[in-house]
């Protein structure tokens, strides 16, 4: 495996590589990655490329 390769799996945090808030993966399937995010306090989701996404660093 490459070193940008993810284990993508549900309750996985990610972020796009082009930036944007930190996601949780809620689901997979053919059509894509299905990725749900606060903003301003509402849920948001919306499906992804899985090449698109990298892992989201958590401050501990």
């Amino acid at each position: 495996m490459g070193s940008n390769t993810i284990t993508l799996t549900p309750g996985t945090c990610v972020r796009l590589k082009s930036g944007g808030p930190t996601m949780v993966i809620l689901g997979i399937d053919e059509a894509g990655v299905f990725c749900g995010w606060l903003d301003g306090g509402k849920l948001r989701g919306d499906i992804f490329d899985a090449a698109g996404l990298e892992p989201a660093h958590r401050n501990t």
